[in-house]
């Protein structure tokens, strides 16, 4: 097994140098907006990025708040997200939007179960969210990861769909200072 820290300083040293120009990414050091990374948190469920990219800035320009989508009409979301798939996706992500400016001031939340009890927000998504927009420490585990933690740690068959196994593993790896920008740089670096 590879030691941790020199895994962290070149994915690091990778993601300094190749990160992904991505709309929904800030510029610079700074948080992600929570609206803008629930939105493309949400899209991005079962969707390629590139095909996520043009839908996601159109949908900023008609809802460029949560309290705007809140008061949209489920049709309106559904007609607007046509093409995309995944027609779920839309009526949580609009009905979230809706609890949220109810429960929540307009405000996404920053804590894992209030995440989690929001529609169509899992363990992924709710990590994300407090992980890119919010900095706070979280494990942040998808598709991209799971690859990179069985690449270099050698795992196979089981141990692949173990999530006991993916969260002990990303546990060591991940700093406890910006995991989120952690999180990105993998898989920047595994979806090569």
């Amino acid at each position: 097994m590879q030691n941790n820290k020199e895994i962290r300083k070149h994915i690091l040293h990778y993601y300094k140098l190749n990160k992904r120009k991505l709309p929904w990414r800030e510029i610079g050091n700074k948080l992600q907006n929570p609206y803008y990374t629930l939105v493309a948190e949400i899209m991005l469920q079962q969707t390629r990025v590139d095909t996520v990219k043009s839908y996601y800035i159109k949908f900023l320009s008609k809802w460029p708040s949560i309290k705007l989508l809140s008061q949209a009409k489920q049709s309106e979301v559904l007609t607007f997200w046509s093409g995309l798939g995944y027609y779920r996706r839309a009526v949580n992500l609009h009905k979230a939007a809706k609890l949220i400016v109810k429960n929540h001031e307009g405000i996404v939340p920053d804590e894992y179960l209030k995440l989690k009890k929001l529609p169509g927000i899992g363990e992924y998504t709710a990590s994300a969210i407090i992980g890119f927009a919010y900095g706070k420490y979280s494990i942040i585990i998808d598709t991209n990861i799971k690859k990179f933690l069985s690449r270099v740690y050698g795992l196979s068959g089981e141990q692949i769909s173990s999530k006991k196994k993916m969260y002990e593993l990303a546990i060591n790896l991940f700093p406890k200072k910006k995991s989120g920008d952690f999180a990105q740089a993998v898989m920047d670096y595994a979806s090569n």
